[in-house]
């Protein structure tokens, strides 16, 4: 008769292991969330980030005069929490023969559930980065100047209006002008519109209300419904014109290549079929003359995934239990960073 020994077990959870780290790395090349995300490692239960916001202004002044400047700080804090998932198997499903193999219930169901939460730990920091996406524009999604994340007027300075306010919630009341870059517009009124989102972007100010942040759009982010037509805005050569723009067709392969995008990510969980929209595409910035330490968002890790093993388990612990547990934990959360980071385009005004 097979009995389940603490060799037995250890070989299996050794063999969990590895599958699990198998599917984990299997399902990392076909992420996004890191685009848009950074990630930090946590020491305590709720980290406090504090940064000092850049205001300086040189000034034309009279010979004898100075001009002094308050430095501006602002924080954000992100608060861990815990995340689990479980496997319970009775000792029969280890020890029973089936399909010629003593345990064999048990050992398949092992080995799914390794391979299953193995990609889960993989894809939960994605999950939670398309969540706090798709509800950035809802009450109490806030982010460090106490506005929604995405907003139709963040402060420039992060603390106040004083120093003016700009949108990274685009529509065509934020900038002046049609957004839809989807099917229902021809082409080259698409390639007009996201030249005026590049234009508004261009014109955000820094912190100190004067110069430019000088942010640019490094890719475009957008649910599946919108692949084709994100495709052909940053890659065509020549597009036809509508009539109202005289006909014919159009060379923009200099303009678009002019842009210097990235690839396109697509995001599914973005979409309709997920609480999102198929319509609305975000717009993934970097700033060239600020520290990004925080990011658009934030992947903040308290303890890694672990699944734990049962070692320590002797002989007499082995014959009086019924049922063994298997548990993945971890601690981490996302939270919002820089507004201006990432720009969320509707068709409509908000």
């Amino acid at each position: 008769m097979f009995i389940a020994t603490p060799a037995f077990i250890h070989d299996l959870d050794r063999n969990m292991r590895s599958i699990s780290v198998d599917a984990y790395k299997s399902l990392l090349s076909k992420l996004w969330w890191q685009q848009v995300a950074t990630t930090k490692t946590s020491s305590t239960k709720e980290e406090l980030f504090l940064w000092l916001i850049s205001t300086a202004i040189i000034r034309q002044m009279d010979s004898g005069t100075a001009h002094f400047e308050d430095m501006i700080s602002q924080y954000t804090t992100i608060k861990n929490k815990f995340a689990n998932v479980s496997l319970k198997l009775k000792k029969e499903q280890l020890e029973d023969v089936v399909g010629g193999i003593p345990g064999g219930e048990g050992l398949n169901m092992a080995r799914r559930w390794a391979s299953d939460v193995g990609r889960q730990s993989a894809y939960w920091p994605q999950f939670l980065v398309a969540k706090a996406i798709r509800e950035g524009e809802q009450a109490g999604h806030i982010t460090y100047d106490g506005r929604t994340f995405f907003h139709p007027e963040h402060y420039v300075n992060g603390v106040d209006g004083d120093d003016g306010t700009f949108a990274n919630l685009l529509n065509p009341t934020t900038v002046g002008g049609a957004t839809r870059i989807d099917a229902s517009v021809t082409m080259d009124v698409a390639v007009e519109n996201f030249a005026r989102l590049r234009a508004y972007i261009a014109s955000i100010k820094m912190p100190n209300g004067r110069d430019p942040r000088n942010l640019r759009i490094r890719a475009i982010l957008h649910p599946p419904a919108l692949r084709s037509r994100v495709v052909q805005l940053t890659s065509a050569g020549l597009i036809a014109q509508a009539a109202a723009s005289g006909g014919g067709s159009a060379d923009v392969a200099a303009v678009i290549s002019d842009w210097n995008l990235e690839r396109p990510i697509e995001a599914p969980e973005l979409g309709a079929a997920f609480g999102g929209s198929d319509r609305d595409f975000y717009l993934i910035c970097n700033s060239v003359t600020s520290d990004d330490e925080l990011g658009a968002l934030v992947y903040q890790v308290r303890e890694p995934f672990n699944i734990n093993i049962f070692d320590d388990k002797s002989s007499a612990d082995m014959a009086r239990a019924r049922e063994l547990e298997w548990k993945l934990h971890g601690r981490n959360a996302v939270g919002y960073g820089h507004p201006y980071q990432l720009f969320k385009v509707t068709a409509e005004a908000r």
